[in-house]
């Protein structure tokens, strides 16, 4: 669940007051991974904000392809169609370690932590072409890249990379805005 912002979210890779009254959850996979994840959701009538807070003993983010570093994935069923595959509605989006986005209409910034880092991300509700109410159910899917001493290894939210690629939003979670 995606709490309503009560005042404005600030996106500095600091986990302000706004994230502590937010729904976190947890996932980790430990066959691909030693990071644990932590993420949280916040939404207003202009932004729909996620918060990461990343355990991970090394934080690595010189790959020239997203990806391949330490860094959080964003894929996003804004309509809510749960097609087998992506279809014209999905956003996805890469943020790096560092804070960089793939997605140019993101606004994301980033902090190392002496356990990891924070990864903060509004992402505007136009870029999803959505406009938000209360009620509204969003298909949603977080995953983590984890890369350590140059080998990166990918884990999600749901266990869909157990099974196949993420592009299947049949598979992704619910996000419903509260």
């Amino acid at each position: 669940q995606a709490l309503r912002a009560s005042g404005p979210v600030i996106i500095d890779g600091a986990l302000e007051s706004t994230w502590d009254s937010a729904l976190w959850q947890e996932f980790r996979h430990p066959t691909r991974s030693d990071n644990v994840v932590r993420f949280a959701t916040r939404w207003d009538d202009t932004n729909l904000y996620l918060a990461f807070d990343v355990t991970d003993g090394s934080v690595e983010t010189d790959a020239t392809e997203p990806y391949r570093n330490d860094s959080v994935e964003l894929y996003f069923d804004p309509a809510y169609t749960r097609t087998m595959s992506l279809d014209a509605d999905d956003v996805s989006a890469f943020v790096v370690a560092t804070g960089l986005a793939t997605d140019s209409a993101f606004e994301s910034a980033a902090a190392t932590t002496p356990s990891g880092y924070i990864v903060e991300v509004a992402v505007p509700f136009s870029r999803l072409a959505h406009t938000p109410m209360e009620g509204d159910v969003l298909g949603l899917l977080v995953g983590n890249n984890d890369r350590d001493v140059g080998s990166s290894s990918q884990f999600d939210w749901a266990g869909i990379g157990d099974t196949g690629p993420y592009a299947r939003p049949h598979l992704w979670g619910d996000l419903l805005l509260v």
